[in-house]
Formats: structure tokens, C-alpha cells, sequence
């Protein structure tokens, strides 16, 4: 097992499974994609996700705005990063079609919107839920799906062990959206 924070800086790796915690994975992931990390311009970055990821030091690389609103003015301005994680309820699919119309908008070109999702069920219905979801939905708004990362959760456990009643996640899902041109796929 290595760190995962001693990782090389431009190699990523589409499944993480080193067991490192959500943090960590969400900022190798913003790392490597970050269209700014040469130059000397601060990346901003719209936050709509439901994990917290963000340090004091994180503030000096990074123009953060958080919202979990995607009807507010933060959707106005122009982002190079925006990270979202749909929420697991129902009308799922209509969520991340209205998300994914507001953020083709909203990202700066070369920008990329990255989407964590998990599978999982919807109360009385046996239909598996998430990242194909998703991926239909922000393709029909205009992104194209960059790169697809698996991260593995920890403390994943034996199989005989879990309820038979409820399903337990053991992945997630980092789905990278960018812009399609016209005329290029």
C-alpha cells in the first residue's frame, strides 16, 4: 500500500483504490485536471457537493464558492472547475438534467465539471441508480464524459457479511464532463 498523497503529480490513476479517504481523492482528481496549476492564476472553482473537502491552505491556489442552491447567482459567472454530487432521492434523473443544463453555462472553456456519484436504489424500486444516469443526462445538455474514475471506498467488508435488506456502497464514481465542441466529438 503507498500514500496517496506522494502519488507523481501528473499520474492518476482511474481506480483509486489505496483506500485513501474522500478528501484526498477529490484533490488529486482537482489537481490533475486543474487547467491552472502552471500558471500563475488562481483556479476558481464552484463547489456543489455534499462533502467537504476544503482546507485553510486550499484558499491561496483557489477561488472556492460553495452552493448547494442552483437556481443562485453563483451560476452567473464563469468556472474552471465545478464539482457536484447529485442528490440520491427521487426524480434523481430530473436533478442532474436540471444540473447539467445549468453548468454547461457555467463553465469556462477547457473547464471541466466533476461529478461524484454512487449507485444505489430508489425506495420501492429495484433499478439501479447513478453514474449511467448521470452520463445520459449531461451528455443530452452538451458535455461530452472526459474520464470516468473509480474510487473504492475504505473499510470495504466481506460480502457474507452485509444485510441481504440494503445494499452497501463500496464505490464511487468520478465522472469528468467537458464542454462538446460543435462539430467535434
Amino acid at each position: 500500500m503507498y500514500n496517496s498523497t506522494l502519488l507523481p503529480k501528473q499520474q492518476l490513476l482511474s481506480v483509486i483504490e489505496d483506500r485513501c479517504d474522500t478528501k484526498i481523492a477529490f484533490k488529486r482528481i482537482i489537481n490533475f485536471f486543474d487547467v491552472n496549476k502552471n500558471k500563475n492564476k488562481k483556479t476558481k472553482i464552484l463547489d456543489c457537493g455534499q462533502t467537504y473537502i476544503w482546507e485553510d491552505i486550499d484558499h491561496r491556489y483557489f477561488n472556492i464558492y460553495r452552493t448547494h442552491n442552483l437556481k443562485s447567482g453563483y451560476l452567473n459567472k464563469l468556472y474552471d472547475i465545478i464539482i457536484y454530487e447529485p442528490p440520491r432521492k427521487k426524480g434523481y434523473e430530473i436533478v442532474s438534467k436540471e444540473s447539467a443544463k445549468r453548468f454547461v453555462k457555467s463553465i469556462s472553456n477547457n473547464g471541466v465539471v466533476i461529478v461524484r456519484t454512487n449507485d444505489f436504489k430508489e425506495a420501492g424500486s429495484l433499478e439501479l441508480k447513478g453514474s449511467f444516469n448521470v452520463k445520459n443526462e449531461f451528455e443530452a445538455a452538451g458535455f461530452l464524459l472526459y474520464d470516468r474514475i473509480v474510487y473504492r471506498h475504505k473499510g470495504i467488508i466481506d460480502n457474507k457479511e452485509l444485510p441481504t435488506n440494503r445494499s452497501q456502497i463500496i464505490h464511487s464514481d468520478f465522472l469528468i464532463f467537458k464542454e462538446k465542441k460543435h462539430g467535434k466529438h
